[in-house]
């Protein structure tokens, strides 16, 4: 710890508290009214508890600890994700965090000082484990703790509490600013694919529309592809902007305006995990469309030689725009590489005098085209739209030139939306490091001033240890199965 007020001092934490005494309850004495809180129940950081569950609720079938009101609790498993809480409730917790009891020490002090940057940083310092990192007991007592005068820890604590709150707010304030930037691209997609974006353009050229030519369905895409869909009922009330058309997938197959649908179905020909490498064409499954709508070739496996040779389906080319279909339904992104689909994705290729990929990406996020999808999905065990599903889904094209158009206009609003996303990114990556440097201030004696008459940290230290040898040793609840 860096040099800190004359009339503090530099201890440990297991100086003060006793951490790690927790009394296990088995479920049989646990009270049902009490609340039961378990460390998915604190939200990473912030500390709010996401939910409140009572013993009778959750009906535990194993020991849990005891806190009391007024107590701390701390998340040892994943001591990154920064999980406390300063309870004023009674209750039980799970084994994995530790109910701290602040005895004369001022609960909220000792509430930030395990949030603070000394605390996390020597935490990070010592954690065991890989995968579930976990705070050992004996690491936690030797960590660094500095004790401010009874009076003070109080000055401190208040004025927490109202800088913290003010932080807080201004991140409120952030996420709203995200949510009306993500509104604002929904509402972009919606009255792209609606005419609503395009109605001037219309108006100046009302000559224009988009003509399906009537030509034989290619053989490699007659296979599963219908000879007649209906239109489903969640969008057959839409109005059709004038010069635009109604298609199905399967109809603009017929007529040419798509030249080819498929997923990557390769069915026995399915390589083997060991089978995929870091050489060879990219092979995109639907975690590698990205919701940005890139897809990263990068992180995708790689096939090649045998494996690759076997396959027969699923070559998508530079500029087919590709749907994930199955899992996470609905990201999209054009294709700008040779790369081979997984059984998650769909590629569309399209004949570009008819029907601009950089439109159909566009349509296929859109109100008009998801809630097709979610019906679909809605009749399905999991998330799922089966490439004879997509060959019924219906599109709404505009012509060309207004395609074009509409292309151009969404891709200046997002570039707008881009923009402000990022000036509020870096607002918000400030306002988070401003948490940690008030805090960094406070166990530093840097917040509050320091008040000549209050009573020296020895003392309260006396007082603290004086209490600790006066309490009984808390028992420890017998681990047997509960009944």
């Amino acid at each position: 710890m860096n040099e800190l007020p004359s009339n503090w001092l530099a201890l440990t934490l297991g100086d003060v508290v006793d951490y790690g005494s927790n009394q296990n309850v088995q479920p049989s004495s646990m009270l049902a009214s009490h609340w039961m809180i378990e460390l998915e129940d604190i939200e990473r950081d912030t500390s709010r508890i996401i939910s409140k569950t009572s013993v009778e609720q959750r009906k535990p079938q194993s020991a849990k600890s005891k806190f009391q009101a007024g107590d701390v609790l701390y998340g040892k498993l994943r001591p990154y994700l920064n999980k406390v809480l300063h309870v004023d409730f009674a209750g039980y917790c799970s084994n994995e965090i530790i109910a701290i009891t602040p005895g004369e020490l001022n609960a909220r002090y000792l509430y930030y000082f395990l949030k603070s940057p000394i605390f996390l940083s020597y935490v990070s310092a010592v954690t065991h484990g890989v995968r579930m990192p976990r705070l050992g007991t004996e690491q936690a007592r030797s960590a660094p703790f500095p004790l401010a005068p009874a009076s003070e820890q109080k000055r401190i604590a208040q004025k927490l509490d109202i800088l913290v709150a003010q932080v807080n707010a201004l991140k409120a304030h952030i996420d709203r600013i995200l949510r009306l930037i993500e509104r604002l691209r929904e509402s972009t997609l919606s009255s792209a694919s609606s005419g609503m974006l395009s109605e001037d353009w219309r108006s100046l050229n009302p000559g224009a529309k988009f003509q399906l030519h009537s030509t034989q369905l290619s053989a490699r895409t007659r296979r599963g592809v219908p000879s007649h869909v209906a239109m489903p009922d969640a969008i057959s009330s839409f109005n059709v902007p004038s010069g635009w058309i109604w298609a199905s997938a399967a109809e603009l197959l017929r007529a040419g305006a798509f030249i080819d649908i498929k997923d990557g179905n390769h069915g026995t020909n399915h390589p083997k995990s060991n089978e995929l490498g870091t050489d060879g064409l990219p092979f995109v499954t639907a975690a590698n469309v990205l919701a940005t709508g890139r897809i990263d070739y990068e992180a995708a496996p790689k096939i090649s030689g045998t494996p690759l040779s076997r396959i027969r389906v699923g070559f998508a080319e530079p500029g087919d725009v590709v749907f994930t279909h199955k899992g996470t339904v609905g990201r999209v992104a054009i294709n700008d590489r040779s790369c081979v689909l997984t059984p998650q994705t769909t590629y569309y290729r399209l004949d570009s005098s008819q029907v601009s990929s950089k439109y159909l990406r566009i349509f296929l996020q859109s109100p008009l085209f998801t809630a097709q999808t979610a019906v679909v999905k809605s009749q399905t065990t999991r998330d799922f739209v089966p490439i004879t599903a997509q060959y019924a889904l219906f599109h709404l094209l505009p012509p060309l030139p207004e395609q074009l158009e509409i292309v151009r206009r969404v891709e200046r609003l997002f570039s707008i939306a881009e923009q402000l996303e990022a000036k509020v990114a870096t607002a918000k990556q400030r306002i988070d490091a401003l948490t940690q440097s008030i805090l960094a201030k406070a166990f530093r004696g840097e917040l509050v001033p320091q008040d000549p008459n209050d009573e020296p940290a020895g003392v309260l230290l006396e007082r603290i240890r004086a209490q600790r040898a006066a309490a009984p040793k808390p028992k420890r609840g017998r681990k047997v199965a509960a009944n």
